[in-house]
């Protein structure tokens, strides 16, 4: 049926209106001396609806105050404390994670149907968990480069002007160098690993990263070797961020002590930028710094690669043009640490695509009278 009040379908007043979790309830005496356990597990719920935006209030993306009361008291009586995020979208976690007596933080994110028994698997041990995060989780709220003007915080919710640029997530964070509470490809294990690089090597059209991981913790499990790139300031002509993620490999299971190789496989077109002035992609010339390392606060310069002169690899046209003059941060980024090695890319070998746009079309006109239909067209 319809709302009364508002003459629109319910549905969509439910999208824009989504369920909040309520204010949780007070863990008490009583119920903590019931539990005779060593271990609590508290789980931090947020839903994510598609109508509306995620505000900086408590119950969204700040805790409520039950919640923290409850994991200070628990912290207070069990010798393991756990905490679960059970969440679609990112929450304060500057206390949390700064909070002594707290063992673990689980990211559960949001896995459907089966995500209880995933969730008892990983607490349980029965698997080691060796996800990443794909985000970067600020310190503050307002160290988001968007926060100020986002949505209710500047009041308008019909239009935010987009300002971002290329510093998008742990690219802003990396250049604008913003301490963070957890950073982009972050992530824990059961276990602990040692990684060294093997080779860096072009391979034709791509350029191929060889690691060596060594499991030198107590339980078998898997990494995640992590392969970025800073570009040479200004290269091309063009601004770039302290650096960008171009490739990234999970090894088998590793048992302690023993080692696996992986090869993460980096296309060389993946280092061009586009350049709105020649509406084309291009490798600016200059060493581009390979970065390996655990995520994107924990890389180490393993090899340069030498560009000796500008590469086009798509050679495009600006077919949409901006409306309106756009603003966008720019950062003094500072550039990588270089490499103890080099590596010359061969430049015939990396692949150039010119595209092929379609000319204006003749408008075709028609003496009927009647409705033109899909058939008339195909005729001529």
């Amino acid at each position: 049926g319809e709302s009364k009040r508002t003459g629109i379908q319910l549905q969509w007043v439910i999208f824009d209106h989504p369920f909040g979790e309520p204010e949780c309830i007070e863990i008490s005496d009583e119920d903590i001396k019931a539990s005779n356990t060593d271990t609590a597990i508290f789980v931090i719920s947020r839903n994510s609806g598609e109508g509306a935006d995620r505000k900086n209030e408590k119950g969204d993306y700040q805790l409520y105050p039950n919640e923290m009361a409850n994991i200070k008291k628990l912290v207070e009586n069990y010798k393991k404390v756990i905490v679960v995020l059970n969440i679609g979208g990112l929450i304060d976690m500057k206390e949390l994670s700064e909070m002594p007596g707290i063992n673990s933080i689980l990211l559960m994110s949001q896995l459907g149907n089966l995500g209880g028994l995933v969730l008892a698997d990983v607490l349980s041990g029965k698997v080691n968990p060796s996800g990443r995060l794909a985000d970067s989780w600020a310190k503050d709220y307002m160290d988001y480069p968007s926060s100020a003007e986002f949505s209710f915080n500047n009041g308008n919710v019909h239009e935010d002007f987009y300002k971002d640029g290329i510093y998008v997530g742990y690219r802003y964070f990396d250049s604008f160098e913003k301490k963070v509470v957890y950073p982009f490809g972050y992530g824990l294990s059961y276990s602990d690993f040692e990684s060294k690089v093997l080779s860096v090597a072009q391979n034709g059209d791509k350029v191929e990263v060889k690691v060596e991981v060594q499991n030198i913790g107590r339980y078998a499990g898997k990494d995640v070797v992590q392969v970025y790139i800073s570009a040479p300031v200004n290269a091309g002509g063009v601004n770039h961020p302290y650096q960008e993620l171009k490739g990234f490999a999970k090894t088998s299971e590793i048992k302690p002590g023993e080692r696996d190789t992986v090869t993460v496989s980096i296309p060389l077109v993946s280092l061009a930028s586009y350049n709105e002035k020649c509406a084309s992609w291009i490798i600016g010339a200059g060493d581009y710094v390979v970065r390996v390392g655990k995520n994107s606060r924990d890389t180490v310069a393993a090899m340069n690669l030498q560009i000796e002169k500008d590469v086009v690899t798509e050679k495009c046209k600006n077919i949409l043009p901006l409306d309106c003059e756009m603003k966008e941060i720019s950062a003094d980024v500072k550039a990588s640490a270089p490499a103890n090695a080099t590596l010359k890319i061969d430049l015939a070998k990396i692949p150039c695509v010119e595209h092929k746009y379609q000319n204006g079309r003749p408008e075709m006109k028609t003496s009927k009278s009647e409705k033109v239909t899909l058939q008339d067209v195909i005729e001529g």
